[in-house]
């Protein structure tokens, strides 16, 4: 049997040349990472999360240059990372790709556990000094700014829950209907 003879091969339920139109390998994905991060970035997403990482980077800058509990910046440095995780996962547009997992809700809960625990860093940092240098407040705001973009980020994720369309409103019946109704009875 030659080559000419044998039958297309099929990728599930496409042939090969179906298949082959549809996907057009790295062209095809930065297609797709384009139109991923384009509302990522419009609807304020992208901005809130950098502006949250460049003060949580800001503030670990500043603790250094203190002497400040280990807590502190654990807790600084564990935000950091999940930060930088959740941007690049939207950057590379991988929530596309794993789409068992809901992003809006896990980044939602991400968001809120941030926003706690740098408000509970933030008490902790005020409890655990008597004498407060100028450096270590700055430090402190820039915990209070970057919990304060987590809750913005949860505000804005509230339209990107599944099942959270705008639905239609019914139009309201004429008040002359409601009256005579309410007349005859």
């Amino acid at each position: 049997m030659d080559a000419k003879s044998q039958p297309p091969k099929t990728f599930g339920s496409r042939s090969k040349e179906i298949w082959d139109e549809t996907k057009k390998g790295v062209a095809y994905h930065q297609n797709e990472v384009k139109e991923s991060n384009r509302p990522f970035w419009i609807n304020g997403h992208g901005i809130v999360k950098l502006l949250g990482l460049i003060c949580l980077i800001a503030s670990i800058k500043i603790f250094a240059t203190t002497t400040a509990h280990p807590i502190l910046t654990l807790i600084l440095y564990m935000e950091l990372f999940i930060a930088v995780f959740f941007l690049i996962l939207y950057i590379c547009a991988i929530n596309r790709y794993l789409s068992f997992i809901i992003w809006p809700i896990s980044d939602f809960l991400n968001d809120l556990f941030c926003c706690l625990f740098l408000v509970g860093g933030i008490y902790f940092a005020l409890e655990s000094r008597t004498a407060m240098p100028v450096n270590y407040f700055i430090a402190m705001v820039l915990m209070g700014l970057a919990a304060f973009f987590a809750f913005v980020d949860m505000c804005l994720q509230r339209r990107s829950f599944p099942g959270q369309e705008e639905k239609p409103k019914k139009p309201k019946a004429p008040k002359k209907a409601k009256e005579a109704k309410k007349g005859t009875a």
